[in-house]
């Protein structure tokens, strides 16, 4: 049975439509990426997929339940966002960033359980951002930072994580470092993951499923071999590439060919 279900849905922000017909299903504890070029939809169906934006038609259900019936409590205590950015104009510690994830399970101003307690611990372990807890999030790289908004969302304790752009701006430690971290949340817990990315090759070697949207439909899906072909990503990026297999993973890697070369 599918956890999420995506039927026909249709959005526009006011009289420019933005994603027309999009349907799609994601089993429980898969890794989705979401590809596709500039403009193309991805992070609209990604805040739709999250409850921020609502559709002018069709539906999506969690576990057979319309997130549309569902209080934002509710879907917070499912899902869990990670932004591309996420400005922080306090200086919060690591430690009391974390700690904001367990909103959703939380009462008004009510005190910290243990349960808030370990959950928050048990985050920050497994990102490995405890030793940073006292720090102020502003002290931190790009990189310790995107750990620590991954850490609050896991403190949520959620069965769904909708993260856009994880890796952008990030140099290649950190960016193998991000999805390894993903990885090990989704064997460990189960967790269901959905990534927008723009780089093809680190969504290929760590999704088991590719979304490819071009001007707001579907233009493929499948696994990262069906997807990742030479004639998809011409036609939908107007760039040749050569596509090899990675030696390690045995998933499809891409290389440019400059258009001046033969």
């Amino acid at each position: 049975m599918s956890l999420i279900e995506v039927a026909d849905i249709y959005f526009a922000y006011e009289n420019n439509p933005v994603l027309a017909g999009i349907s799609f299903n994601v089993e429980p504890g898969n890794i989705l990426g979401i590809i596709g070029p500039n403009g193309s939809g991805k992070s609209t169906l990604l805040r739709i997929l999250a409850g921020l934006l609502k559709t002018r038609e069709g539906q999506v259900k969690i576990n057979q339940r319309p997130i549309s019936s569902c209080s934002p409590r509710e879907l917070a205590r499912m899902i869990a966002v990670v932004p591309e950015e996420t400005l922080v104009t306090f200086p919060f510690t690591v430690e009391q960033l974390v700690m904001m994830g367990r909103a959703p399970h939380r009462s008004f101003m009510s005190s910290l359980t243990l349960a808030d307690r370990e959950a928050v611990d048990l985050a920050m372990v497994e990102t490995g951002v405890k030793g940073l807890k006292d720090h102020f999030i502003n002290e931190l790289s790009s990189g310790e930072r995107q750990r620590v908004f991954i850490a609050q969302a896991l403190a949520q304790q959620p069965r769904i994580m909708l993260l856009d752009e994880p890796t952008a701006h990030l140099d290649i430690n950190y960016q193998t470092e991000i999805f390894d971290l993903l990885l090990h949340q989704q064997a460990k817990n189960g967790l269901t993951i959905i990534v927008v990315s723009h780089d093809l090759n680190l969504a290929s070697l760590y999704c088991e499923k590719l979304l490819l949207l071009r001007a707001g439909r579907i233009f493929a899906h499948g696994a990262p071999a069906e997807v990742i072909t030479p004639k998809i990503l011409q036609d939908v990026y107007r760039n040749r590439v050569q596509v090899s297999v990675n030696q390690a993973t045995n998933k499809p890697q891409i290389s440019l060919i400059p258009k001046g070369a033969v």
